[in-house]
């Protein structure tokens, strides 16, 4: 058995084999014994050239120790195999990386200069293990153990690149930010891939599994990793993005960045995740609320921190334009919405034909099913309105119906609590006061069937009606008609109980079925 002295690292040094020289390895940094056969065939005359050389070398080497193959990753292990032919050089066998588990094979071509070498392993894949490699992602992260095929390009004068790959299977991913995790059972299509540069450069990073697609690269400095750049991120069915997170302060999370995209709020999942968040840039090309409504071009900021603010802005439908603010996280998520335009935003939101005018203000928060709304207009005009022109003539209110066809008729105020899950608008209450009418009503709207379900109370002149009002509901007169709007949203059926004029409003109840439960 000879020792890894000096000397014959030097020797496996010199032609054929040039082991130190072609893989960048400092030989004195080598540490271990050998034990080998070598068989030489050769014609023994004058001026031998190596091609005319034959020779087959196999050894093993024990207890082997070095830092010359990865930089600061140190390599140990009781017994490597090695051979040696004119083709090429190997060295195979288990061991550790930086005290991580391997399995695999070193390979240098011999023939022609030049030619890089090959380190090609079973690693273990772990938060341990990525760690000692410098692939950082965050504390609990990752858990459990994988295997993984790693692939080192060792090239004189250049960094050695790396090339990591894996089916995760065995490994566990719980990423908070984005409402994910991956199951240790779940596999899933994995690759990382860059080189052992100062600082480290990873060019490719890819991750596929069940609900969670992206790929991207990452760029680090001496202080550690200062971006990664995410493109077509994709998780589960409510976001679709390119995504960049970029390092702030030491401490603080990294600031979000998305671009282009879309988010689908119907299938939001509420996030349970505590701590301080990371602030937000948001350009996405869609909020899908449901199937017929989303904002699109929408622009959005978000501070971070303990409690997550921001402001946004975007179109009905690529339609009127509206601004909003966000604020609270999970159950407590609250947007409020805003438009200069309120007819407007009812006519682009598939709600109304014709409205123009007025302010708006929605405010939107989670339910146990879709989204509860709360929304107040003031001083907008509705002309066009086939439902209402259905009750006025049904009701045979002289003028009126002239007005809707016409100029329109002008409401001082709107207010509704309703709830939006898919393309379904249940109404809980609902009121709309103007000089010429009042009108309260609750009940069912889908924009997709385009059908609606509608009763409530229609108080013609309200101006001068609504003194009784203090004794009904919002938007109801002391003389009012109880009234059903059914069938298509665009032709909808009027009928009105003409006998609930006569009935005083706090007594109206009896002729109309309870009103939806607000959940």
């Amino acid at each position: 058995m000879l020792k890894l002295s000096l000397y014959y690292m030097s020797l496996l040094n010199q032609k054929p084999f040039e082991i130190a020289n072609r893989s960048k390895m400092n030989i004195k940094d080598v540490s271990g014994h050998v034990t080998f056969d070598a068989k030489i065939k050769s014609v023994l005359t004058k001026a031998v050239k190596l091609r005319d050389v034959r020779y087959d070398v196999t050894g093993v080497l024990q207890n082997v120790r070095t830092e010359s193959l990865i930089p600061k990753k140190m390599i140990v292990s009781k017994s490597l195999n090695f051979k040696a032919s004119p083709e090429k050089v190997q060295i195979f066998g288990d061991g550790t990386v930086s005290e991580v588990p391997f399995s695999g094979r070193w390979t240098q071509p011999l023939g022609v200069a030049g030619l890089s070498s090959q380190v090609a392993v079973q690693i273990e894949i772990s938060e341990t293990s990525l760690r000692s490699l410098n692939i950082l992602f965050p504390k609990k992260a990752i858990s459990g153990k994988a295997n993984g095929d790693l692939i080192l390009d060792i090239q004189k004068g250049s960094p050695i690149l790396f090339d990591l790959k894996s089916d995760l299977v065995g490994v566990g991913i719980d990423v908070p930010a984005l409402s994910w995790e991956k199951e240790t059972t779940v596999p899933a299509d994995f690759e990382i891939s860059g080189s052992f540069s100062k600082p480290i450069t990873i060019n490719q990073f890819k991750l596929k599994s069940e609900g969670l697609s992206t790929w991207g690269d990452m760029a680090f400095d001496d202080m550690g990793l200062t971006n990664i750049s995410l493109n077509d991120l994709k998780v589960g069915k409510w976001l679709s993005s390119d995504v960049v997170l970029e390092r702030r302060d030491p401490g603080k999370p990294m600031q979000i960045t998305l671009s282009g995209g879309a988010l689908d709020l119907r299938n939001l999942p509420v996030n349970k995740s505590t701590g301080a968040t990371a602030p937000i840039i948001a350009n996405l090309n869609t909020v899908r609320i449901s199937k017929n409504l989303a904002l699109t071009n929408v622009s959005a900021t978000f501070l971070g921190g303990e409690a997550v603010t921001g402001e946004f802005s975007g179109n009905v439908n690529d339609g009127t334009p509206l601004t909003g603010n966000v604020s609270g996280r999970g159950d407590n998520l609250r947007l409020d919405l805003f438009s200069d335009d309120a007819g407007g935003v009812l006519r682009d939101s598939g709600l109304l034909r014709q409205a123009s005018g007025g302010y708006m203000d929605l405010g939107i928060t989670p339910a146990a099913s879709g989204w509860n709304a709360d929304m107040k207009i003031s001083n907008v005009r509705i002309k066009d309105a086939p439902q209402i022109a259905q009750l006025l003539s049904a009701i045979s209110v002289v003028g009126l119906p002239d007005q809707i066809d016409g100029k329109g008729i002008f409401f001082n105020t709107i207010e509704s609590e309703f709830n939006i899950e898919n393309d379904e608008y249940t109404v809980y209450r609902s009121s709309a006061v103007g000089p010429s009418l009042g009108l309260s009503l609750d009940g069912y709207i889908n924009t997709k069937r385009k059908l609606m379900d509608l009763q409530g109370v229609l108080s013609p002149f309200y101006l001068l009606n609504g003194i009784g009002a203090f004794l009904t509901r919002r938007g109801e007169g002391l003389i009012g008609f109880n009234f059903n709007l059914k069938g298509p949203t665009a032709q909808p059926i009027a009928t009105v109980n003409p006998l609930s004029a006569f009935t005083p409003g706090m007594f109206r109840e009896i002729f109309r079925r309870p009103a939806p439960k607000q959940n």
